[in-house]
């Protein structure tokens, strides 16, 4: 299971693995996969449910176990637009069976390719280990030289650990991207109270304007990707595009819900899902680096958008 609004590459990952995509609904409430699409829909032959934490903001993982549990399915952790949040004390990335982040472009950690699959315990790490190594042939095996495995152990915040001393962190990760991987997250856990901090002041600057909804997210320590909020007026949305122009902020807007692409793709049930579509129609996201200078910045120019606005 895969939720309607998330990155099409989520599919083509399923269908490389050998499965079939079957595309559920999402909350109008924070655009996460909805737990009750999720209910209504799953049986014997779903093998996992990819929960994407949209956004930034964590989906609910303790009920899609729950849920998922007398299936026999697993829950996987797409904490790609979140990791560096918490819930409850955990990070997210390592609330489900096993979780993945991406170090792709404009990702929280940008290092334009690889990503970091994060497992609960040495048996799995081993397992994915031995169908690398077993399996030349496999999808798996030709993304290798692209893969980052890291084994986060059980602790009370379930906290990231780059044991490359145990040689959990790469398999034939390049040498000099692993360097640069190890400075860039340095800084990143450096600046992260006062990132988490600068986009709390957005939030609160951005609740205060006229014509944008925000999300009604839980609060907590999230970290959005990107800072997104609602416009349905067409007007307004033009006002918001020319503005936002003229102070030089940077947004963007998301990829079209799998449902309305699937044509594309050997999705199985596509389903036509209305939150999806309308979050997609009017939502709009501001784009920083995860930085304490970036968001400072953000906040800065969020300050001149209101003057405005």
């Amino acid at each position: 299971m895969v939720p309607s609004l998330a990155c099409p590459n989520i599919c083509v990952a399923v269908m490389a693995a050998g499965g079939i995509p079957l595309i559920v609904d999402v909350s109008s409430l924070d655009g996460n996969i909805s737990t009750n699409a999720v209910k209504s829909r799953i049986d014997a032959s779903v093998k996992a449910i990819i929960a994407v934490d949209s956004f930034g903001y964590p989906a609910d993982l303790k009920t899609l176990k729950e849920i998922a549990s007398p299936y026999g399915c697993k829950v996987i952790d797409d904490a790609c637009q979140a990791y560096g949040g918490s819930i409850n004390g955990e990070r997210v990335g390592c609330l489900g069976d096993m979780g993945v982040i991406s170090f792709g472009y404009s990702k929280p950690i940008a290092l334009q390719g690889g990503g970091l699959l994060i497992v609960p315990n040495k048996n799995a790490l081993n397992g994915i280990l031995e169908l690398m190594r077993t399996n030349s042939n496999s999808p798996v095996s030709l993304f290798k030289n692209w893969l980052s495995l890291n084994l986060s152990l059980s602790s009370k915040y379930g906290l990231f650990k780059f044991l490359t001393n145990h040689g959990l962190l790469n398999y034939n990760f390049p040498e000099i991207l692993k360097q640069k991987l190890h400075m860039t997250w340095q800084l990143f856990e450096q600046d992260l109270p006062a990132v988490k901090s600068n986009l709390k002041k957005a939030r609160e600057i951005i609740s205060t304007l006229n014509d944008i909804d925000t999300f009604d997210y839980i609060d907590g320590d999230w970290l959005p990707w990107r800072y997104s909020f609602m416009i349905t007026s067409g007007e307004t949305q033009d006002r918001f595009l020319r503005l936002s122009k003229k102070l030089h902020i940077k947004s963007s807007r998301l990829y079209k819900p799998l449902n309305i692409v699937s044509n594309k793709f050997l999705f199985r049930n596509p389903y036509p899902t209305s939150p999806s579509k309308n979050i997609f129609d009017s939502i709009f996201n501001l784009r920083y680096a995860t930085t304490r200078n970036s968001t400072n910045q953000l906040i800065e120019k969020i300050k001149s958008f209101r003057k405005f606005w």
